[in-house]
């Protein structure tokens, strides 16, 4: 099962409206309309790393203004190990074949920590990835799932870049995926391509691995912000 399929077991809440004009914590609200389009907050656990490390989703580590929407973690020791409360926000609309853009300021070098922004689908039907590891500054992770079977993802890491503000382009269509950071393309895969549309999700969430993600770094908010989101379906050709 991949690791992104875990944190989207829970994702459906009540329906709701939202808009602000400061920077503020969403805890009573369930939705937000934003770039065009509405983003469910998400309120749930998820599946224990290990048996010492507890790991939420929380609407109050979501946080909206208006030009962006920031995403905090927190990652605290407590009488049962580790605790790591991140945030999440999902398209309500089902995304297809097409050109999806997106800028964000990913807290790399922070370990315990995974960024990401990804298309999914329930059980990974459909699953493409880009990930950031606090444990490993300077490297995006891109993978394609069609199954949560590790035979059924294709995957691929860039590494050298600095932290701060990058701007992602993932080009999804039938036959091939490519990712491009800042304009520069990072990947290209023509295995294992999705075929069917899917969320749009992105996320905050701790870890305490010496793998992925790294050991949590406890008592250290932080904090990933999304400051545009655009998508273009793809309407001329089978590419």
């Amino acid at each position: 099962m991949s690791t992104s399929a875990i944190l989207i077991l829970m994702f459906l809440a009540s329906p709701g409206v939202f808009s602000q004009t400061d920077t503020q914590s969403i805890a009573t609200q369930t939705t937000i309309p934003k770039w065009n389009n509405i983003w469910k907050v998400s309120n749930y656990d998820l599946p224990r790393e290990t048996a010492n490390h507890q790991r939420f989703f929380r609407p109050e580590n979501v946080k909206d203004s208006p030009t962006s929407i920031v995403l905090t973690l927190d990652q605290k020791n407590t009488d049962h190990g580790i605790e790591s409360i991140g945030g999440e926000i999902v398209s309500q609309t089902l995304f297809g074949f097409g050109t999806f853009q997106f800028s964000a300021d990913m807290p790399m070098g922070v370990s315990g920590t995974v960024s990401a922004g990804f298309l999914y689908l329930s059980d990974s039907e459909t699953e493409i990835d880009v990930e950031q590891q606090g444990c490993k500054p300077g490297r995006f992770d891109f993978t394609n799932w069609t199954s949560e079977s590790k035979q059924l993802k294709k995957n691929s890491d860039a590494t050298g870049f600095d932290p701060g503000p990058h701007r992602f382009v993932i080009v999804w269509t039938p036959k091939k995926i490519e990712w491009s950071i800042d304009g520069v393309m990072v990947a290209t895969h023509i295995e294992k391509i999705p075929q069917k549309e899917a969320h749009f999700i992105f996320n905050l969430w701790g870890t305490n691995s010496p793998d992925w993600g790294g050991t949590a770094t406890t008592d250290h908010q932080r904090q990933m912000t999304v400051s545009s989101f655009n998508f273009t379906p793809l309407t001329i050709g089978l590419h």
